[in-house]
């Protein structure tokens, strides 16, 4: 009589059971991670192993503090990362949609996530006081803290965006039939509603254009790829448009190296810093384009990597008109001035898959 209650109560208990088991295996990962007890520093890394910060001592990296990994299954969105007060705000990445998270970024290297509205998010950034989103077919504005503040719809994917005097300007191809007629530069207020559209004559309509920033009143604009090949293969776009916001007039750059992807720009040294898409172009260069005299400089990253290191674009980030690759083993610094370079190597700090890279403020 006994065995059969323990098993009767056995039974009752195995749907619990497995509900629980279910319920830990499918965990979401945590929502605020903390970071690290001092945040002064000259660089800190994220890694697939570890959380690490250093400073700079006689031209050599010494480490200042390590803390456990952010979570090894999330990567961050590097095309993403936008300043706002102290953070940094980005999405994680993880091959998987309905993993994609909203990060914020603490100087601390702190992490707080929160599911974003949408998962099709095609570009983001942040004003001085708020973080914009946009999908396939809304913009979300959020504060720091995650909170919707407005939401507008848009009747095409803005594939770049970005904040001139208080404005938010999104580039956005608009289709007719399934065809592709033409750009256009859609402007919202900060309330998100819809002042202005810019139809930009000059840009292709066989081309695909990826990113923008804004510098002087122009608004320059990657043209990524032309027309496929008989293979299916992109052509390779060459051109930087330019569009001036106080007299509509549009000109372009023709640049030495193909496949120009996201963009820059360096104040301090009036530079254009472009990514030009290693995946096709075998010189794994970046190009940087004076805006003072024309003239083009490539930093070739191929000698930066690993030996049969799989190709992918590294983090990038600047400050004071210094540039930073975050490399497989070293960070790679480069003067916008001169177009010096350095290399400050990691590889004795058992570094795995670094994937992000915050500088002191």
């Amino acid at each position: 009589m006994k065995t059969r209650k323990k098993l009767i109560v056995y039974l009752l208990l195995l749907p619990l059971y497995f509900t629980t088991l279910s319920s830990c295996t499918n965990s979401k990962p945590k929502m605020e991670v903390s970071g690290f007890k001092d945040s002064k520093y000259n660089f800190a890394i994220f890694a697939e192993n570890k959380r690490i910060s250093f400073n700079l001592r006689n031209e050599k990296l010494e480490k200042l503090e390590e803390i456990k990994p952010f979570d090894k299954k999330y990567h961050f969105e590097n095309e993403s990362f936008s300043k706002l007060d102290n953070f940094s705000f980005t999405r994680t990445i993880d091959g998987w949609r309905v993993d994609t998270y909203l990060a914020k970024i603490g100087q601390d290297l702190s992490v707080k996530l929160e599911k974003p509205e949408n998962f099709d998010v095609s570009s983001m950034t942040t004003s001085d006081k708020y973080f914009y989103l946009a999908t396939k077919d809304s913009i979300y504005q959020y504060d720091e803290n995650f909170k919707i503040i407005n939401t507008a719809k848009n009747s095409s994917e803005l594939s770049s965006m970005k904040i001139i005097d208080g404005k938010l300007y999104g580039l956005a191809p608009l289709f007719e039939n399934n065809e592709l007629i033409h750009y256009e530069l859609v402007v919202f207020d900060e309330s998100l509603k819809k002042i202005d559209e810019i139809k930009l004559e000059k840009l292709d309509e066989n081309s695909t254009y990826m990113d923008m920033v804004f510098y002087k009143d122009n608004i320059y604009i990657t043209e990524t790829y032309n027309e496929k090949d008989s293979s299916g293969k992109p052509n390779p776009g060459n051109k930087i448009l330019v569009y001036n916001l106080k007299t509509a007039e549009q000109s372009s750059i023709e640049l030495k190296y193909p496949y120009p992807n996201q963009i820059y720009i360096d104040e301090i040294n009036e530079n254009l810093i472009i990514q030009n898409l290693e995946y096709y172009v075998p010189e794994d260069v970046w190009t940087v384009y004076s805006l003072k005299d024309g003239s083009q400089h490539q930093i070739e990253l191929a000698k930066y990597r690993l030996p049969k290191e799989e190709l992918s674009a590294p983090f990038f980030t600047q400050k004071d008109g210094l540039y930073y690759f975050l490399m497989s083993d070293s960070i790679l610094q480069v003067d916008g001035k001169d177009m010096k370079e350095h290399s400050y190597s990691f590889k004795d700090f058992d570094i795995k898959s670094p994937y992000a890279l915050l500088l002191e403020n």
